[in-house]
């Protein structure tokens, strides 16, 4: 019995955080919103690792080599693709807040009480040649994102990690 709660705990925590990470359109202005809501407390489940329900499955039935591969998975914090849409869409984030939004995450109490491993990943690249049959599919106003400007999120990001002792993928 002790076992299917801990199962349902992980699960909860996985699924808030699938909510948000699955809903297109969020920024980073919006996870700060809404932190609080979908990082469970440590109270409520420990967050030490995300990892997919299949990979812990597999650990449970004893198929990956040790719990360290496990709770040694780092926390990914994949925001900026949306915050860095040009200013006139709806989506943008301000650069600087951008910034503050990232550093209000990573330091965030829910977050630190946690004692997560930590790994930050840039705006992915743009492909301004796709970009304006994408923006015509919604409705959007071309261009929506520009690689230059995304460039200077992935540039923020880098800038954060480092500022943090954090980690950084950065997919330029």
């Amino acid at each position: 019995m002790l076992l299917i709660a801990a199962w349902r705990k992980i699960i909860q925590g996985y699924t808030r955080l699938r909510q948000l990470t699955s809903n297109s359109g969020y920024t980073t202005a919006h996870a700060v919103k809404v932190f609080d809501k979908f990082f469970p407390s440590p109270q409520t489940a420990n967050v030490r690792f995300m990892v997919s329900p299949s990979y812990l499955q597999a650990y449970l039935e004893n198929r990956v080599c040790s719990k360290h591969q496990l709770t040694n998975t780092p926390y990914t914090i994949f925001c900026g693709a949306n915050d860095a849409c040009v200013p006139t869409h709806d989506q943008h984030v301000p650069l600087d807040q951008y910034k503050k939004n990232l550093k209000t995450i990573i330091q965030h109490p829910a977050t630190r009480a946690q004692n997560p491993r930590l790994m930050l990943i840039t705006p992915p690249p743009v492909n301004e040649y796709q970009i304006e049959e994408f923006d015509a599919s919604k409705n959007t106003p071309f261009p929506s994102r520009t690689a230059s400007f995304t460039k200077s999120y992935a540039v923020a990001a880098c800038e954060v990690g480092a500022s943090l002792n954090v980690p950084v993928v950065d997919l330029w």
